[in-house]
């Protein structure tokens, strides 16, 4: 029987890191283990799986651990920093090893590169490769000799799924389907309207998703920004000891932004950022995390000011009355108007237009009436909206004839 030797210690994860994976990421995340007073034969581990808490022990031979890496600096952060470096921009000293580190978490691409600052001549440094979220711990290390290393109690390595998303969605037959990612031409708005758009976010915990407003131009401008925060599921965080930790599971949410479009012109709004409650940050760059709306006026139309008094028509002949417009774009609109003549049904007629002035030609006595604009924004109509022609009436002669008598 191998005999335990407490001198010999194996410690995971020994300054506490957070770790998380991009899903679809092919980089190994690699965790460290320091083992003190002797070399590792075999290691066995846990690996207990976020969504179902079930473990499964995994042993392999310590010449499947990685190397130690060159060591770079750990990080303690404050909690309440508003821009947070990465791990490798601050000083983690040696008697600070058993402090939880705050900041957010080591990526594959990046995981090796970290380890503790200081080793002792008795200590080697080993890391273990994960290729997906889940918790890690310790089992069992023994040597070459079949002795036991003392494993360090309280010390796992928590790996989570890298936030991600921050594309918008569309709503088709009651399902969400996210945008081409090609590039597509300006949805027309109106000035004025507003509206809630949707985009999906996925992470860990209670999420913060930014955001911006930006005017298409030469001198592109952000005219608005913002942060949603709370971004979460009303989700029962269980005890250290249960199997699952619910607020260790990623989960996707779809989340309403309100835009309102009050300004003419070309915008964009774009998804700046995915935050999750560990703190780690997803830049969103593909053109999903953008949509882009071209707003319009609204157009007016009234009859022309000098229309006022009723127009008279000569009998055989037309005549004309003005039309005013304003805030026409060029988008195709049509002018929607009513025409009654004295004594019978009225009658609408549909006309195309693109000018500041248009004309109706009238060759009947009675009233015009505007009623709308059609178009991509409806349009409003003004005062003077009724006009009317009256009938000029034919010149009449009157002969009046008287006998004369003689005397």
């Amino acid at each position: 029987m191998p005999t335990e030797l407490t001198s010999s210690t194996a410690t995971l994860n020994p300054a506490s890191l957070h770790y998380c994976i991009p899903p679809g990421d092919s980089h190994p995340l690699y965790i460290p283990i320091v083992f003190n007073n002797s070399l590792p034969e075999q290691v066995s581990y846990f690996v207990r799986s976020l969504e179902t808490g079930q473990a499964e022990v995994r042993t392999i031979k310590a010449s499947h651990l990685k190397r130690h890496a060159t060591s770079h600096h750990l990080a303690i952060e404050d909690e309440d920093a508003e821009d947070l470096p990465s791990p490798n921009m601050a000083l983690m000293t040696r008697s600070s090893q058993n402090a939880v580190v705050k900041a957010n978490s080591v990526k594959p691409a990046e995981s090796l590169e970290f380890g503790p600052q200081e080793v002792a001549p008795t200590e080697h440094v080993l890391f273990l490769n994960v290729d997906k979220p889940a918790v890690v711990s310790l089992k069992s290390v023994v040597d070459a000799r079949g002795d036991r290393f003392h494993i360090s109690p309280h010390k796992e390595a928590v790996i989570i799924e890298c936030p991600t998303g921050g594309h918008f969605v569309d709503e088709k037959n009651g399902q969400l389907i996210p945008i081409s990612t090609k590039r597509q031409p300006a949805e027309l708005r109106c000035q004025g309207d507003s509206e809630v758009v949707q985009f999906q976010a996925r992470g860990v915990g209670a999420l913060r998703v930014g955001w911006k407003k930006e005017k298409d131009g030469k001198d592109t401008a952000v005219v608005d920004e913002g942060i949603i925060e709370g971004i979460e599921e009303d989700v029962e965080i269980v005890d250290e000891l249960a199997l699952v930790r619910q607020d260790r599971l990623s989960r996707t949410h779809v989340v309403p932004l309100r835009v309102s479009h009050n300004t003419l012109g070309l915008f964009d709004i774009s998804l700046t950022s995915v935050e999750d409650s560990m703190r780690n940050r997803y830049y969103p760059s593909d053109i999903s995390a953008r949509k882009t709306f071209n707003v319009i006026p609204r157009p007016s139309a009234s009859f022309a000011a000098d229309n006022r008094a009723p127009r008279e028509l000569l009998i055989g002949r037309t005549t004309t009355l003005q039309v005013s417009l304003d805030g026409l774009s060029n988008e195709p609109a049509e002018l929607v108007y009513s025409f009654k003549p004295d004594g019978q049904e009225a009658k609408v007629t549909t006309k195309k237009i693109s000018k500041k002035t248009e004309t109706i030609t009238a060759d009947q006595p009675g009233k015009y009436t505007l009623l709308e604009i059609k178009g991509p924004c409806g349009g409003l109509i003004k005062e003077p909206s009724t006009f009317a022609v009256q009938l000029v009436p034919k010149p009449t002669l009157e002969m009046q004839v008287t006998t004369l008598h003689e005397w």
